[in-house]
């Protein structure tokens, strides 16, 4: 009843569990009757693993450090600019450029607050996450700012494959949002949101390897109905960001009302997921291509 309570709230519709047609009552679903690998798929950690064995470990951020438990002594250990962040909440993240302009103690306590944190209680995989604290490359863009993030969405409909492209840039300051499709038109639809689209052009331009990243989600979300795969470019590099079951807690909101029922139609159900298996010969050769 909480979920259908909560979905009504945020929807002014009634939710169907039983017999989910919308995207958003499947993402609900989702929440409610996660599949196990879920878990270890959005555990910001562990899905590493499954990233190096299906395209391979050159698209991790480098990694310095991964915890249960932050000390002074550890953040003394690391490089002088790095992030901090939770393998298993959102927003959970510190973007460290100078650890020596920093009071390490007071860095320890926020990493050490968020292990205690359970990030949602609906997003059921998400609550069954192991909390760790994980210390990665600070990567930075000309402006001096962190890269922009592409989320691509993939549904592996039964009939028809579809993908988009969701834009976030200035994450930590002003934040802007674009849809984009695979060949970087215009998106048909749209979402509520706080936040007006970019203008600027390093953010809204055609990435020169597109058509690898399209490749590498295609490839990540192969064995389920839907995913969202995240990523980052960075001097000309591609970058593996998360991988995403249940975007915004279910509650994506598009313009037109429509298109919750047109993606939800390409989001194959009942929700099950092919076995995680490496890519084929062709599809490596495509990628390092």
């Amino acid at each position: 009843m909480r979920y259908r309570i909560l979905y009504a709230r945020h929807r002014k519709k009634w939710l169907d569990l039983d017999a989910p047609k919308r995207f958003t009552e499947k993402l609900y679903c989702r929440m409610q009757r996660p599949q196990a690998m879920f878990t270890t798929l959005a555990d910001k950690y562990l899905v590493r693993e499954y990233v190096a064995q299906t395209i391979g470990d050159t698209y991790l951020i480098p990694l310095y450090a991964c915890t249960q438990h932050v000390t002074a002594d550890l953040i003394a250990s690391l490089p002088d600019a790095f992030v901090m962040k939770s393998n298993h909440g959102a927003g959970q993240v510190k973007i460290v450029r100078n650890k020596h302009l920093e009071d390490w103690e007071a860095l320890a306590t926020l990493a050490n607050d968020w292990l205690k944190t359970s990030y949602s209680s609906y997003e059921k995989h998400y609550a069954r996450i192991d909390p760790r604290i994980l210390f990665e490359k600070l990567m930075l863009r000309g402006d001096n700012q962190p890269p922009a993030d592409y989320k691509i969405h993939v549904f592996n409909g039964e009939r028809e494959q579809y993908q988009f492209i969701q834009v976030i840039d200035g994450r930590f300051d002003h934040r802007t949002q674009n849809f984009f499709m695979p060949d970087w038109t215009p998106a048909p639809f749209n979402a509520f949101s706080p936040w007006p689209p970019s203008t600027n052009s390093e953010v809204i331009g055609r990435p020169a390897n597109l058509d690898t990243m399209m490749t590498l989600a295609e490839t990540l979300a192969a064995p389920f109905g839907y995913a969202r795969i995240d990523v980052y470019l960075l001097d000309h590099r591609i970058y593996f960001g998360e991988i995403t079951f249940t975007p915004a807690g279910g509650n994506i909101t598009f313009i037109d009302d429509a298109w919750d029922k047109r993606l939800g139609s390409l989001f194959p159900w009942p929700d099950t997921a092919h076995a995680l298996t490496a890519p084929s010969n062709d599809a490596l050769a495509q990628i390092k291509a």
